[in-house]
């Protein structure tokens, strides 16, 4: 596992436990992609961080790598400048 994935991963697991305390609940089917360019850095790491994981449970696959979080990450942030008023799901189901 490379420097980045490890600590994409412990960030994520960071801001999931200040917000797990914070007992926040996010619907992400209703997150749309206008939201993204506003939210705070931790936000997006922790939507981003589910979008991986949604996506990957859907494809079946089980392996993390650099290359694809860079490519999911690319084609969300172009699905949704494209469609600003589609939800997050829809545009990591869209791309993947």
């Amino acid at each position: 596992m490379t420097n980045t994935v490890k600590r994409l991963i412990c960030a994520a697991a960071t801001v999931w436990m200040t917000t797990a305390a914070q007992a926040e609940t996010i619907d992400f089917g209703t997150v749309k992609c206008s939201e993204l360019a506003t939210m705070s850095s931790e936000d997006g790491t922790v939507i981003f961080t589910w979008l991986a994981g949604y996506v990957a449970g859907v494809d079946g696959r089980t392996i993390m790598s650099d290359e694809s979080m860079k490519e999911l990450g690319e084609g969300i942030g172009k699905y949704c400048a494209e469609n600003p008023d589609v939800s997050i799901v829809s545009a990591a189901t869209e791309f993947e």
